[in-house]
């Protein structure tokens, strides 16, 4: 639910005036989307060395959500830097899709980037309390990543997996 919430924006930049469309792609932190796709396919390979299911399947599909977003991102705003950021964090999560970290480490690394993607949309806070425009929240992303957070957890709590409960 967390990784579609932006497709109707998303998709609808085609076919509208550029700055429509800058506007449209604007509406989520380019941050938050390389920092999802570096998420998820830590996940993923979690997922994978624990053998769980769910959480594979439930890792892969944001993950090629995420890079779908990046890549419409990257056509509307085509800035050099994304593009490098965009590739240095695709070949970093193949990488990390090896056996190059144990099972522990996976875990606290997906862990990390939990909490500091949950931690982005702070980053908007000052400006929005100074300005009183909550022009950086994307309310409803924040309302599905709060009803999915809470099914996560719950679900976390449930298989006893202590950094699934923690992120």
């Amino acid at each position: 639910m967390l990784a579609i919430t932006p497709l109707p924006t998303y998709l609808g930049v085609f076919g509208k005036p550029k700055d429509e469309q800058i506007k449209r792609v604007e509406s989520i932190n380019f941050s938050y989307l390389l920092l999802t796709i570096l998420n998820t396919s830590i996940w993923t390979s979690y997922a994978y060395k624990t053998k769980n299911i769910d959480l594979a399947v439930i890792s892969i599909v944001p993950l090629v959500i995420s890079i779908i977003l990046s890549i419409i991102y990257l056509v509307v705003k085509k800035e050099i830097f994304q593009v490098k950021a965009f590739v240095v964090v695709i070949l970093v999560s193949q990488i990390l899709n090896f056996d190059v970290l144990s099972t522990e480490w996976c875990g606290l690394l997906g862990t990390s980037c939990s909490v500091i993607g949950n931690l982005i949309p702070l980053s908007f806070m000052p400006t929005i309390l100074k300005t009183k425009n909550v022009k950086g929240i994307n309310l409803p992303l924040t309302y599905v990543g709060l009803f999915c957070y809470f099914i996560w957890l719950l679900y976390a709590i449930l298989k006893q997996d202590l950094f699934m409960s923690l992120s």
